[in-house]
């Protein structure tokens, strides 16, 4: 069920993006290892093939505007799969469990290469329509949300609301916020190499 798989590379490095779109171009996808069961209730329509098909993004259009574009706010599509654990029981009071969850999001940050200043927010519910809960089980310990592979599968995951730029008066929370445009696209995170924790541009209308 996926549709569009995007190639990133570090600023200056468009001549071996440019090899590498050419050289798979036209490949037929393969798996390799052992396949997973992927627990849905219905059946996707598509062909057991597949190939790859080099594709530019229209400009203005929406995987342009929402993923490659500029903004000082950015919303996850997909949650951020956090590289650690936050240990939940009914003895850990709630600012203790903020503070890893805090911790572990600016690990993220810090591994994704941004060291732009920012303020973030974070919850289970997703900021953006149409996407799917950073819930792992439903209420009946069922399989919910987005399917994971087997190694992401025990990690937590938030949804998270990412504002670039910086205080006037540095740490008062009631200054007046200074806007950093950041351009995307944007992926944190433990899977950020298979489709977790992407972020688009927030929608603020």
């Amino acid at each position: 069920m996926i549709r569009n798989v995007m190639i990133v590379a570090p600023v200056g490095m468009e001549r071996e993006l440019n090899y590498l779109a050419e050289r798979l171009d036209g490949e037929e996808l393969k798996p390799e290892g052992q396949t997973e069961a992927c627990e849905t209730e219905s059946t996707p329509n598509v062909s057991q093939r597949g190939w790859l098909q080099k594709f530019t993004p229209p400009r203005g259009k929406f995987i342009d505007s929402c993923y490659l574009g500029t903004s000082s706010v950015w919303e996850t599509v997909t949650p951020v799969i956090l590289d650690g654990y936050v240990r939940k029981s009914k003895f850990d009071k709630p600012e203790a469990i903020a503070r890893t969850t805090k911790k572990l999001i600016c690990k993220a940050l810090v591994r994704a290469g941004i060291e732009a200043p920012c303020e973030f927010c974070w919850q289970s519910i997703p900021f953006k329509k149409n996407a799917l809960s950073a819930h792992k089980y439903d209420r009946d310990g069922r399989h919910t949300g987005y399917f994971r592979p087997t190694y992401l599968r025990e990690y937590n995951s938030v949804h998270l609301r990412i504002r670039f730029g910086l205080r006037k008066v540095c740490g008062d929370p009631e200054s007046a916020w200074i806007p950093t445009d950041m351009p995307g696209p944007i992926m944190l995170g433990a899977g950020r190499h298979c489709g977790f924790g992407l972020l688009a541009v927030a929608d603020m209308t």
